[in-house]
């Protein structure tokens, strides 16, 4: 049980912040050391393993911290990133559409990746279908001007 709160502790000192993490962890080491100097023990003490230990654990936990404060950084960058290319992309179509009958979107190999359905239905082809997936130069009726296309792509 001793493990799962020490567990719990680590793993929460993820919702702090690096620097106050390392201050705290540098005050208590501080306060071992005056403790051991103003205590009548041998300097051996100083060496001692376990003041060793906590030395460790609190570098660690300093550079956890710090790992996992970057990390969420990271991520959360990605995120707002992510949301605005979603914003613009929207507000990009919605433009586009007050101009347009319709828009469709290509991905890098010309395909219809999105708006099949209106396409189709600007095309008045089969109720119902989807021309996602479509090459577009297919979709051209004149061999002459799906040559050209090709050839300019």
């Amino acid at each position: 049980n001793i493990y799962m709160l020490v567990l719990g502790t680590i793993i929460s000192l993820g919702y702090l912040h690096w620097q106050l993490v390392t201050f705290w962890n540098v005050i208590s080491i501080t306060f071992t050391l005056i403790a051991i100097q103003t205590s009548d023990a041998d300097a051996e003490i100083f060496f001692d393993s376990t003041f060793r230990a906590k030395v460790l654990v609190s570098v660690w936990l300093c550079f956890y911290a710090a790992l996992v404060a970057t990390r969420w950084k990271e991520q959360a960058r990605r995120e707002i990133k992510a949301q605005l290319l979603k914003e613009n992309h929207s507000a990009g179509n919605t433009l586009m559409s007050l101009f347009y009958d319709l828009v469709t979107e290509l991905d890098s190999s010309l395909t219809i990746s999105a708006s099949g359905r209106e396409l189709a239905r600007f095309l008045h082809c089969d109720i119902g279908r989807s021309l996602e997936g479509t090459k577009f130069h297919e979709l051209l009726q004149v061999a002459e001007e799906r040559e050209l296309f090709l050839a300019r792509t």
